[in-house]
């Protein structure tokens, strides 16, 4: 893959999105919306791609979420108190924004 985040992933019911080092771009705030879509994402790992923007804030709703990563990226500001809420959460990487 490459080129934009695909928005077709929001219309499947996904538990587990792996899109490491393709080349994707685009904001991530953009993706997420506002997480409803996401309902039963467990991990989301999106390492070594061209993402920009802030951490979504809306990443907090998605409860069922345990695992992500969004390292080596070009995500700015800062981490969302949001993410607190996400109490099965595992691990958390952000590194090389």
């Amino acid at each position: 893959f490459e080129g934009d985040l695909p928005m077709t992933l929001k219309n499947l019911p996904l538990k587990y999105v792996y899109l490491g080092a393709t080349s994707l771009n685009g904001d991530l705030s953009t993706f997420i919306g506002d997480g409803s879509q996401f309902a039963e994402l467990q991990e989301l790992w999106l390492d070594g791609n061209d993402i920009t923007g802030p951490i979504p804030t809306q990443l907090g709703g998605i409860t069922t979420l345990k695992s992500l990563s969004l390292t080596s990226n070009e995500l700015d500001g800062q981490i969302p108190s949001e993410l607190a809420a996400l109490t099965n959460m595992a691990q958390m990487f952000f590194y090389r924004n």
